[in-house]
């Protein structure tokens, strides 16, 4: 494996992984067909426990509680890193045989989509997130702890595929599973789930949480109002109203299945993932998961063994969530989500250690580069 490896994509993910890579002494090839992180967006608060727990990880960013400083100073760091070699251009074709970091972020341009559907599978590649259906009042349905199953009638379920298949989508949706048969639709959406000794037909699964129904993975480009209609036809529903409708939201989304726990790509081990293109939302957590990859990347191409993060941390705990819901391509990870169930003490007497034992893989690689071993 030659000692080049190429990132896709300059946000916060590829940057970072960028340079934990060069501080390894790895020649990088950045590719971004606009300016690394151009075009930002910062509005939220940073999470200072968050950002102390990067510091002590060792992640190379010029980390800030402000983020317009942590863009710009590492923006420059980038810049004058000798290692780095920028390319303000779309990459025309990912190579399976080169080492390669794809930080793509969620607005990827279809032919790079193309190309990543092809190294991960179709079925596991997403062109559209979709906000879950929220609704209140209430749902007539079979109940649990933590949900209520409702089962839909075979004849207003029929009458749901007759209405949807009215609607044209080329994308995985309900209008597209409608388009081509009842079966399909119900082996889709409404299948059948076992829960108190009893099989529930033609089931939606609704989440309870504080006195609202959410049903997650409703894949729909229907409007609100086409939504409302849709709902009308299940019984059970009659007393509910909707607080919030599934909105399509255009992304790029990997399936988390199509990754191991080093952010390597199952289907192709010279390939790794990192951001937003996973899940991972927000600045920090981009960082974090650029940082992981890279690390990852480099121990692989030096023969050592992989690593993930110190248990009882902000980022190893990210990363386990990614994995709580290996098939879904609309969850979100988030630190704000997590960080009430770190044991702050424990972290810390793991976060040393962490780095020494990178700081020692580093100089072994050095001493190694001297001796011209490498």
């Amino acid at each position: 494996m030659r000692n080049i490896v190429n990132i896709i994509g300059g946000g916060f993910a590829g940057a970072e992984a960028a340079l934990t890579l060069a501080s390894f002494g790895v020649e990088v090839h950045l590719f971004d067909d606009h300016s690394p992180l151009e075009s930002l967006t910062y509005e939220k608060a940073i999470s200072q426990t968050f950002l102390n727990e990067l510091s002590a990880l060792g992640a190379e960013s010029e980390l800030s509680n402000n983020l317009t400083i942590l863009r710009q100073k590492t923006l420059q760091k980038l810049q004058i890193n000798d290692k780095i070699k920028i390319f303000n251009e779309k990459v025309g074709e990912i190579s399976l045989y080169e080492p390669t970091i794809i930080a793509s972020g969620t607005n990827t341009a279809s032919q790079l989509f193309n190309q990543i559907s092809h190294i991960v599978g179709a079925h596991n590649c997403k062109r559209h997130s979709f906000s879950p259906l929220i609704l209140e009042g209430k749902i007539e349905g079979i109940e649990d702890e933590n949900y209520v199953y409702v089962s839909v009638p075979q004849e207003s379920l029929s009458q749901i595929c007759s209405y949807l298949k009215q609607f044209k989508s080329v994308h995985e949706s309900i209008e597209n599973w409608a388009a081509s048969g009842l079966q399909l639709l119900k082996a889709k959406a409404f299948k059948p789930v076992f829960v108190a000794g009893k099989i529930i037909p033609n089931c939606l699964k609704f989440n309870k949480q504080n006195k609202k129904f959410v049903l997650n993975n409703a894949q729909t480009f229907l409007n609100e109002t086409q939504q409302a209609q849709l709902i009308s036809f299940i019984p059970a529903l009659k007393n509910a109203t909707i607080s919030s409708f599934v909105e399509a939201i255009s992304c790029t989304r990997i399936l988390p299945i199509c990754v191991n726990n080093h952010l390597q790509c199952t289907r192709n081990e010279n390939i790794y993932f990192a951001g937003a293109v996973l899940g991972f939302d927000g600045e920090l957590e981009a960082i974090a998961s650029g940082h992981l990859a890279a690390i990852n990347l480099a121990c692989k191409m030096f023969g050592l063994k992989e690593i993930n993060y110190p248990n009882d941390t902000l980022c190893q705990k990210l990363c386990q969530r990614l994995f709580l819901s290996p098939h879904s391509s609309s969850q979100m990870y988030r630190v704000c989500d997590i960080i009430e169930n770190v044991n702050s003490q424990k972290a810390e007497s793991s976060l040393e250690k962490f780095k020494e034992e990178i700081n020692a893989r580093i100089s072994w690689h050095n001493n190694l580069c001297s001796q011209k071993r490498w």
